[in-house]
Order: structure tokens, then sequence, then C-alpha cells
């Protein structure tokens, strides 16, 4: 039981070093180098430093990967304007500036969950409805310190 301590005490820590300091390909140099400390420990008979250096490669490549396959081709066409149908998952509700839903885009083959934010057109819309709309696509923010926007990334 123990051991399971150790791992995930290190993969919780290289999650949280990699979305508050890296989120770039040092990670994988990180990783790499948490292996060959890994393989060291394992070689010296220091077993928690051998688990806990596992564990750190695996949160930092958890999170790499993550990044780069999931959030990927969203953060390819952010910023771009586009005409897109999305698929309603949320009864509208109302903003500061006028209607919001929760939907989900359909991006490479894919679903990306999303807010679709619009003026009182959206009042009308239910779940399971189709709409067709031009859009500016924007991915939500990786600010570490912005608990609404790293919700929305974390979800996708």
């Amino acid at each position: 039981m123990r051991k399971l301590a150790w791992f995930s005490a290190a993969f919780v820590l290289a999650a949280a070093v990699y979305v508050y300091l890296l989120r770039d390909v040092r990670a994988l140099w990180l990783a790499g180098a948490f292996v060959l400390l890994s393989a060291a420990g394992r070689l010296l008979k220091l077993r928690r430093v051998s688990i806990a250096a596992l564990g750190a490669a695996v949160g930092l490549l958890w999170c790499y990967g993550y990044q780069t396959l999931w959030l990927g081709p969203v953060g390819a066409v952010s910023g771009t304007e586009q005409t897109v149908q999305v698929a309603v998952v949320s009864m509208p509700r109302h903003t500061r500036t006028g209607m919001a839903v929760d939907a989900q885009l359909e991006l490479e083959n894919r679903p990306i969950s999303c807010i679709l934010y619009a003026d009182e057109s959206l009042q009308d819309v239910r779940p399971g409805d189709l709409v067709q709309c031009e859009v500016k696509i924007e991915a939500s923010s990786m600010s570490p310190w912005d608990g609404e926007t790293l919700f929305n990334r974390s979800n996708g």
C-alpha cells in the first residue's frame, strides 16, 4: 500500500508542476530524467526513490499526452471563424451579454465540449437540437489562476 502512496504522491506533484510551470516539451526531458532516476534507484535498491521517480515520470507524460492529443486539435483552430454544427446538451441560460448553452462540436471526428454564446436567439433551443451557426472558436485559458477556464480545460 505504501508503494501506491509514493507513486500517487509523485504523480500528483508532477502533474501540478506541469500545469503551473512547464506545459511544453521540457516535460518530456524531465520525464526522461525521472525514468533514469527510477532505474538508478532500482539498481541501488532504493525502492521508494524508484517508485516515486516512476510516478513523477508517468505524471508528466500523462499531462503532456493529454494536452497534445486531446487539447491539441482545439488549439489548432482557436481564434478562427467557421460555420459549424453543434449539438445542444443543456438548457440555455442567461448571461450578462445574452445567452449561453453547453454544446458538443465535432472536431477531427471527436466530440469536443464547448459553450456557445449568442444573443436571445438561443432561448428556444433544447437539449438534442442541432444548431448551425457562424462561430469564433476560442480555446479556454491555460492559466492555472483562472478557476473556471481551468475547469473547462480539464474537461476537454
